[in-house]
């Protein structure tokens, strides 16, 4: 990992150099909303649509204002961080730092450890989220933070993670409750794989400064694809219920009933236009000329992803 350090107001992120470096690249927290979009996890309705993510990176929108739970947690982290010392003996501090080989891949840690073999990820949240880790959940829409936070400190996934360790952290100023819990080594892996290729071809659209799908793109897809299925289900229950009807049919020419008919009939073969042309000594290049008005088709297929 490359370790950005910032002048003046280290640690900050609310410092102009951290704004500017944060948009030159994708960020842990922009991480869940590229997930979110491949289908790797479920997006949380609060998180941005990919569109906005993109004005952002191409300077076409300010960034996004803190809200209060931003500025909450802001307020609060250093002493979650103190907390979660005490309670741990872990040693970790605030850092910055981009991926050696992928720079735009990037991450402001809440805590790393000196060697950089323990990643600490604080959240002060609201009443329900903190039941969720409570009851010893990380929430679904967090771990492509880590997962991202875990490339940028480790590389991509592989013998380099091995005895590392990722922990996420809830904490309550109001009572000093904190909770711990390991997020799993090979569940951030396999998101991670996913998530880099996501993240690879978002970042592509921000350098070639070309607007993803978006979610009006997004909502005709879902629409079409629903319909896909449901054809496709179609077809398959037709087919089952056509080859019933030709085993009832038996050796007859005719049948029909119930608003049905089913009969057999004799096709003409299609022409093998190769040996007729070499017979009559005509250059395959003839039947160009011979061609009807050309139209064009539109195809659209399922990539098998979200």
């Amino acid at each position: 990992m490359k370790t950005i350090i910032f002048e003046g107001e280290t640690g900050s992120p609310d410092c102009p150099e951290w704004h500017a470096w944060r948009q030159q690249g994708i960020g842990g927290s922009d991480a869940p909303v590229l997930a979110g979009d491949a289908g790797i996890v479920q997006k949380a309705k609060w998180m941005d649509s990919i569109q906005a993510l993109w004005e952002m990176k191409t300077g076409k929108r300010g960034p996004k204002p803190a809200n209060p739970a931003m500025m909450r947690g802001r307020k609060y982290e250093e002493a979650a961080r103190i907390a979660y010392e005490k309670s741990t003996r872990n040693l970790v501090n605030s850092a910055f730092g981009e991926n050696d080989k992928l720079p735009y891949v990037r991450a402001s840690f809440d805590g790393l450890s000196f060697d950089g073999n323990l990643i600490v990820e604080i959240k002060v949240p609201g009443d329900r989220t903190m039941q969720m880790v409570r009851e010893g959940n990380i929430p679904e829409y967090y771990l492509p933070q880590l997962a991202h936070q875990a490339v940028v400190a480790w590389g991509e996934p592989g013998p380099s993670w091995q005895g590392n360790t990722c922990h996420f952290v809830a904490y309550v100023p109001e009572t000093g409750e904190l909770v711990r819990l390991d997020a799993s080594i090979l569940r951030l892996a396999d998101i991670a794989h996913g998530l880099l290729e996501a993240e690879s071809r978002f970042w592509e659209f921000v350098r070639l400064d070309v607007l993803p799908c978006g979610d009006v793109w997004q909502g005709a897809s879902a629409i079409w694809l629903s319909a896909h299925a449901a054809l496709e289900a179609a077809k398959a229950a037709e087919e089952r219920a056509k080859l019933r009807l030709v085993e009832l049919l038996g050796e007859s020419e005719k049948r029909d009933g119930a608003g049905v008919l089913v009969y057999r009939s004799t096709r003409l073969g299609a022409v093998d236009y190769e040996p007729l042309l070499r017979e009559y000594g005509i250059p395959p290049e003839r039947l160009d000329g011979l061609r009807k008005k050309s139209s064009q088709a539109i195809t659209v297929k399922s990539l098998g992803r979200a």
